[in-house]
């Protein structure tokens, strides 16, 4: 008898680590080291560039937000922009 295994959907690591990381942030006080590494855990999935973009924005906003790391800040606002525009005109 053949055993079925369900592959995980294509997305589904993306949706974990979002919701790891959501919930670093939100706790009380707010675990922003393993928040940002959660996010920056979703490039080594090679995520296609909408995602990547996304992802670059989130850990911008959360270092701009909870940190004084604001040159790290905006070098992650800057790759998502870069990334957005790259991806516009492919």
């Amino acid at each position: 008898m053949a055993s079925t295994v369900t592959q995980p959907q294509p997305d589904a690591w993306y949706a974990a680590l979002l919701g790891l990381a959501e919930h670093f942030r939100t706790s009380n006080p707010p675990d922003v080291k393993h928040c940002v590494h959660c996010l920056q855990t979703v490039f080594s999935f090679k995520p296609p560039p909408n995602i990547e973009a996304r992802t670059h924005l989130q850990i911008g906003t959360v270092l701009s937000n909870h940190t004084k790391n604001i040159d790290l800040a905006l070098s992650h606002l800057d790759r998502a922009v870069s990334v957005c525009c790259c991806y516009l005109y492919y």
